[in-house]
């Protein structure tokens, strides 16, 4: 099967390193294709003020029945000749849930992981890491921060989670 052409990995770190900054506030809406989720989805732009053709910083929110349900992932895309790609991405679960398997590599992971790349593309050269960090699920503004930190992504706005829990830990959308 052949691969579809995307950013290498060299175009992709050099994405990684730019400065960019969040266009607006985060809007969630519910997910086209599957209405379990949130989406919310920016523009991002260079220190200029312009904003970065085809480039968009992308979260999705799992509706989550109780707390202990909770799952989202932010994506760093790129869209180029009708495609998207991939650039960077944070997924975020429990740390007893299998995320991410490579039936390749024989390689299961528990847990947060992130991606750069992505194998449609790079192939082998696309990274999966496990994050080994003690953030709970229920964290997402801490979660939010690191990714931004890892896509070099300036934030100016409040991004607020889009689920409340009652007293019981019940979800509620907001």
């Amino acid at each position: 099967m052949a691969r579809k052409k995307g950013p290498d990995l060299s175009q992709i770190l050099y994405l990684l390193k730019s400065i960019k900054e969040i266009s607006d506030e985060i809007e969630w809406n519910e997910k086209p294709t599957n209405s379990g989720y949130l989406e919310g989805v920016v523009i991002l732009y260079d220190q200029s003020g312009k904003s970065i053709p085809g480039l968009t910083l992308r979260c999705e929110v799992k509706k989550a029945i109780n707390i202990d349900e909770i799952g989202y992932k932010f994506f760093l895309h790129q869209s180029h000749d009708r495609n998207n790609f991939r650039i960077f991405s944070l997924e975020v679960c429990g740390h007893n849930i299998i995320s991410h398997r490579d039936k390749r590599k024989r390689e299961t992971i528990y847990g947060p992981h992130y991606h750069i790349g992505c194998k449609q593309y790079l192939g082998n050269d696309a990274i999966v890491r496990q994050v080994k960090l003690l953030l709970k699920t229920d964290e997402f503004g801490r979660w939010l921060k690191r990714f931004l930190r890892h896509a070099n992504t300036k934030n100016g706005y409040d991004v607020p989670f889009p689920l409340e829990f009652d007293l019981f830990g019940n979800a509620v959308t907001v």
